[in-house]
């Protein structure tokens, strides 16, 4: 039986990896063609994905930052990420931020 619901090149693709090499991993692009048949926001989506995995044999690990830091501060975090990343310095701007410095100082 065929399932219409998600793209079944996407589900064969996904298989395959998923015998050759143990995993699968979907690129930006495949997110979206498998998530364009579906209406409404990150509920939505993340259910979807959750089926997906579940069709596949699979069980689907995420990364649920909204989850860990809260709406609020995600959306925040968000927008810094998205200023972040055509910022001319960002490399200098990441170095920065996972830099450490012994004496808990924040100055280079």
């Amino acid at each position: 039986m065929v399932n219409l619901k998600f793209p079944s090149k996407l589900l064969y693709r996904v298989l395959e990896s998923v015998e050759e090499q143990g995993f699968c991993v979907l690129g930006a692009e495949e997110m979206e063609h498998l998530f364009s048949r579906f209406q409404g926001g990150f509920a939505a989506r993340r259910e979807a994905l959750e089926e997906f995995a579940i069709l596949s044999g699979l069980t689907m690990e995420t990364t649920p930052f909204r989850d860990k830091i809260g709406c609020k501060d995600f959306e925040r975090v968000a927008e810094f990420k998205r200023w972040l990343s055509s910022h001319p310095k960002r490399r200098s701007i990441r170095a920065y931020l996972l830099y450490e410095l012994p004496n808990g100082s924040d100055d280079f």
